[in-house]
């Protein structure tokens, strides 16, 4: 059989309402089929998406099914990647669809001109219907430094990667937020060139409550605020492993902008000792305070929560220190 231009990889779980328009939405583009192929990793699902996509196999084009047990999404798309025959990747959710023209433009410019990736723009279907996200009006051909340094939406879906760009590169274990964020630093790096279609590929789904970004159990946000700390602290190794100057500043701006995020995510939904015992982290892995971004908006954030989160920091821990010591006196 000829390799397939591109692989689709699609992490399922308990996705049963919305797989199936997954799956049709690229089926649906004016392809030749023998061009693609899809994997659904199904990752240890409870409900009956696996079966739907298990009827969906025919011989009219190679839809590849394979189940483990559930890991996260992070494992899912590494099993992909190790069975995927394409030449190019293109991450896709359960829940979410692709735009089939889009699909259709993007294999025309990708079997044209072969870049080492391709980003585009794409739609969040919510609630009150489609909304439009346009990054890009016009082709832009970005050098991979000054692309990061612009934080132009380091998400998965919305590119589509040479898999000779990946190379060895796998998601980091276990993790199953801001995966994607740590992912794309070191795929993206390593790029001469990322180059930006004015076209919509995407529809990114909001209205899944259970999706793990949006489920909002006490449970659930401490995984995510483990999984920020985690991907933090390995983008602050990668960074000390890095010789090139301008790599190394480029990247601290994108971490800090990242940890800023977090804190801001921490004041909104968590309670003020998990903020506390998270800025605790960060200090010991000297990344608080946090340094400029390269945004203003967040630049203003950090300059106000660096000294009021210091202080709080330090004042919880001068209460603590007292705790102790009453506590071995008797008191």
């Amino acid at each position: 059989m000829k390799r397939p231009l591109v692989s689709f990889i699609i992490p399922l779980y308990n996705c049963e309402k919305y797989i199936e328009r997954c799956i049709n939405s690229i089926l649906s583009a004016e392809v030749d089929r023998k061009l693609f192929e899809i994997i659904v990793v199904d990752d240890g699902s409870r409900d009956g998406g696996y079966m739907i996509c298990d009827s969906m196999r025919t011989d009219g084009y190679e839809l590849r099914l394979i189940r483990q047990k559930n890991q996260g999404a992070s494992a899912a798309r590494n099993a992909g990647l190790e069975l995927a025959k394409g030449d190019y990747i293109w991450f896709v959710d359960g829940d979410d669809y692709v735009s089939t023209t889009g699909v259709c433009d993007i294999f025309d410019y990708i079997q044209q001109f072969r870049p080492e990736v391709v980003c585009f723009n794409y739609d969040e279907e919510t609630s009150e219907g489609i909304r439009t996200n346009a990054l890009y009006h016009k082709l832009e051909k970005w050098e991979s430094l000054e692309f990061l340094g612009h934080h132009r939406g380091l998400y998965l879906w919305n590119k589509v990667y040479s898999r000779s760009l990946i190379g060895d590169h796998r998601f980091l274990h276990g993790t199953k937020n801001i995966e994607d964020f740590l992912f794309n630093i070191e795929v993206l790096a390593n790029a001469a060139c990322v180059e930006c279609l004015p076209l919509h590929g995407y529809v990114y789904v909001t209205t899944n409550m259970s999706s793990t970004s949006r489920n909002l159990s006490c449970r659930n946000l401490v995984k995510l605020s483990q999984d920020s700390l985690t991907v933090h602290r390995k983008i602050h190794e990668l960074i000390g492993d890095t010789t090139d100057i301008r790599a190394r500043r480029a990247l601290a701006r994108i971490l800090n902008f990242s940890i800023g995020g977090h804190i801001f995510s921490l004041l909104k939904f968590y309670n003020l000792s998990y903020l506390l015992k998270a800025v605790r982290t960060y200090r010991s892995d000297r990344l608080f305070p946090v340094g400029t971004t390269g945004n203003a908006k967040m630049n203003l954030f950090v300059g106000v929560m660096n000294p009021v989160l210091f202080m709080a920091y330090t004042v919880s821990g001068l209460f603590s220190k007292k705790h102790e010591r009453d506590a071995v006196n008797g008191k």
